[in-house]
């Protein structure tokens, strides 16, 4: 006796269900690492401009660094960031060396930028 049954028995929904599941499963994962790729790469390049702003107003005379260490707080891109800025001479007399952290917290445990930047000494 030959069937003319067109449909699909239970294995092969259940196979095809096993494959959608784990296909969305890989598709969120990857989603999920795109957008925490992106939230790095946007704190990266706020922190980095960050320093890069504060090295300016150093060698512009527009930050006075009381001693060889400064730190401060600055709000950027909708978050406060803590700034540490270290002076120190260099074997030139003429010039300083700055060494500028970034980080979320005041304990600058994880900086997420750091920036040696030079400058002309008084």
């Amino acid at each position: 006796m030959i069937s003319n049954n067109k449909g699909f028995t239970l294995l092969e929904v259940m196979v095809a269900l096993l494959i959608v599941t784990v296909s969305l499963g890989v598709l969120i994962q990857i989603a999920t690492d795109t957008v925490r790729g992106s939230d790095n790469l946007r704190d990266s390049i706020i922190a980095q401009w960050v320093a890069e702003n504060k090295a300016s107003e150093i060698q512009l005379k527009l930050l006075p660094v009381a001693s060889s260490k400064s730190t401060g707080t600055v709000l950027m891109g909708q978050r406060t960031w803590h700034w540490r800025a270290i002076v120190s001479p260099t074997p030139d007399s003429y010039v300083k060396k700055i060494d500028i952290t970034v980080s979320k917290t005041a304990r600058h445990k994880f900086p997420v930028a750091k920036l040696v930047s030079f400058t002309v000494a008084p």
